[in-house]
């Protein structure tokens, strides 16, 4: 049997004899003998004598071991500290539970038990976060949040030489992934733009304007590709084949994998958003402000629509305006209970509370969302705003009880009209809203809860290539439902334009009598 290579010629055996000799010759400049290094023991180990008896055993299993400097010192005394808790925590945690399990032992004792685990486990997390010297966060694309990097950020303190380290390629969803805005800001400290001292950075990538079929280009993103080695080789294969496979079956997700593995380029979006990044920023570009938006829509005619969540999340309902120009302008907000409010920023990581401020949305009291306010803010447009309201459309789901009560309170019972869920259903707004936003002929009403479920919104086919909006998945907390009300509305506003009365061709002159 061959012997197994020590783990420096494993970490050597793909480097080049120009990199060996490099190396060889910045150890024998920089690392010290064992005899020149005195280590010193940090003082927080002085009243451990475990920690101390560990110390010991390590440095006489660590012969012929160079260490560096103070640094060196203090990890290996933070490791003797944690193996003599972790030895104390063991001890204190048998002799608890012994103590519960026994049956001698009155329910008082136990529960003294119980509560000096607790008690324990507060204290060692206290102390964790306290010796903390070196955190990784790895595949820092795929966090949806930045929480497991703002808790190795904010576990330091005051420790000395602190290093977090973050390691990651690109990936999906730039525009809502907190790495992507990591990045932007390593890219600032290298750029110059910003000064940022405690900053390393290091980005392979490779640039947008390049060209990914490019192979020469290929190491710009994969920089051992220009040592000609075994490794290069065997890696620049895998590049390839992934490339072929790719490229040649033409399936968006596996192009989409390879430029975020391979080249490292951030991708914008998912594969099934319904709008892309050019789309999103002609959303946001089409806002305009609440007084400027009334003073377009007020005294028209307008069709309303409104989708109604679990009652114990978000809500919507919108308006509809087919203007004279040919726009399409669209007013839309949301509802969600007041006492649910904090907890959905949570899981949904956005401010409702202070959008509710601004009036972008509305908090009902409560627990459950008071389906009420939907039919008031209707109402309230064609009191205050006198929109002359054509039908109310809505997705039946949870709304039966509402429809019925609008129809009754205005003696229609054609007022409210079911919008079928279907891509059959959603197709001639779902995409003709798209169409008219490329088309510059969509005006919204300045909304970041709008903007922000329309780009949550994700498209699913049918067999006949119609197509509707929905969620990522049914528990998301990507919501979408003042856009989804919009396009219930939308649906039969749009099937009007299509399709215009007698009366409609009286009002604009192409019909008379």
């Amino acid at each position: 049997m061959p012997t197994r290579p020590k783990t420096m010629d494993n970490m050597s055996k793909h480097m080049t004899c120009v990199e060996k000799t490099a190396r060889a010759q910045a150890e024998e400049d920089v690392l010290p003998t064992r005899q020149k290094v005195k280590l010193k023991q940090p003082a927080f180990m002085e009243q451990d004598k475990a920690a101390k008896k560990y110390w010991s055993t390590i440095l006489k299993r660590m012969e012929g071991i160079s260490l560096l400097d103070d640094l060196d010192s203090e990890v290996l005394a933070v490791y003797c500290s944690m193996l003599s808790r972790r030895d104390a925590t063991q001890k204190m945690l048998a002799t608890a539970l012994k103590c519960v399990e026994s049956s001698d032992q009155s329910d008082q004792d136990k529960m003294d038990a119980l509560s000096k685990i607790d008690s324990l486990m507060s204290k060692l997390q206290i102390q964790e976060r306290s010796i903390l010297a070196y955190f990784v966060v790895d595949e820092y694309h795929a966090h949806i949040t930045s929480d497991i990097y703002d808790i190795g950020l904010n576990s330091f303190g005051k420790r000395p030489q602190a290093l977090l380290d973050v390691i990651t390629t690109a990936g999906d969803d730039a525009q809502s992934k907190p790495c992507y805005r990591e990045e932007l800001y390593a890219k600032q400290v290298l750029d110059g733009e910003v000064q940022d001292e405690t900053y390393f950075v290091m980005i392979r990538e490779l640039p947008l304007d390049a060209n990914p079929h490019d192979k020469s280009k290929w190491c710009m993103a994969n920089p051992c590709l220009r040592y000609p080695n075994d490794y290069s080789k065997y890696l620049l294969d895998q590049i390839e084949t992934e490339y072929t496979a790719a490229y040649g079956s033409n399936d968006p997700h596996k192009i989409r994998q390879f430029l975020t593995r391979r080249m490292c380029q951030w991708q914008t979006g998912s594969i099934d958003r319904y709008l892309d990044e050019n789309c999103m920023e002609l959303a946001r570009k089409a806002q305009i402000s609440r007084t400027a938006f009334a003073a377009l829509t007020d005294d028209l005619i307008c069709w309303c629509g409104f989708d109604l969540g679990k009652r114990i999340d978000l809500s919507g309902v919108g308006a509809v305006f087919l203007l004279s120009d040919g726009r399409v302008a669209i007013k839309a907000h949301g509802f969600m209970p007041r006492n649910r409010a904090e907890a959905h920023e949570h899981t949904d990581r956005v401010p409702y509370i202070a959008w509710a401020k601004d009036g972008y949305c509305t908090l009902t009291p409560g627990d459950v969302t008071d389906n009420s306010y939907v039919d008031d803010w209707i109402k309230g447009g064609e009191l205050q705003n006198r929109w002359k309201v054509q039908e109310v459309d809505y997705d039946g789901h949870n709304a039966t009880d509402l429809a019925i009560k609008m129809c009754e309170d205005r003696n229609n019972e054609d007022f409210c009209v079911e919008i079928a869920q279907t891509c059959a259903g959603q197709n001639l707004a779902v995409k003709g809203f798209r169409e008219l936003l490329l088309q510059g002929r969509i005006v919204l009403e300045e909304n970041p809860l709008v903007i922000w479920c329309l780009a949550n919104a994700i498209e699913i086919t049918n067999n006949y290539g119609d197509i509707k909006l929905s969620k990522k998945h049914k528990d998301d907390t990507e919501r979408i439902d003042p856009v989804a009300a919009v396009m219930n509305a939308l649906a039969r506003a749009l099937v009007r334009r299509n399709n215009p009365t007698l009366a409609d061709r009286i009002d604009k002159g192409e019909f008379s009598l």
